[in-house]
This record gives C-alpha cells, structure tokens and sequence, in this order.
C-alpha cells in the first residue's frame, strides 16, 4: 500500500494505492475525527475498493 494523508483544522484527506489490486482511493472529511479519512481510506483499500461509502 503507497499512502498520503494530511488534514488542517476539521478537514483530513487520504489518497492511497493497493499496489496488488491496482486500485486507487481518495477520502475527504470533514468535521470529523482526526483519523477518520486515514482509517476509511485503509479499509477501503483493504476491502479491495469492493465497498464504498464513509463512516
């Protein structure tokens, strides 16, 4: 998995690539916990991008 996150103030967002799937995925939140965008991008990403939606 290649990752980038970042967030300022209430907003977050994930950009990552599951290399073996070769599936991309991009998370933006806001007002929400600090790691949400991180922890829904990963299990995106884990998922396979078979799921969608937030938290």
């Amino acid at each position: 998995m290649t990752w980038h996150n970042g967030g300022t103030r209430d907003a977050q967002v994930f950009t990552g690539l599951h290399r073996e799937t070769r599936t991309w995925v991009v998370v933006h939140c806001l007002d929400a916990e600090p790691d949400a965008a991180d922890r829904t991008g990963v299990r995106l990403l884990m998922d396979g991008g078979r799921t969608a939606g937030g938290e």
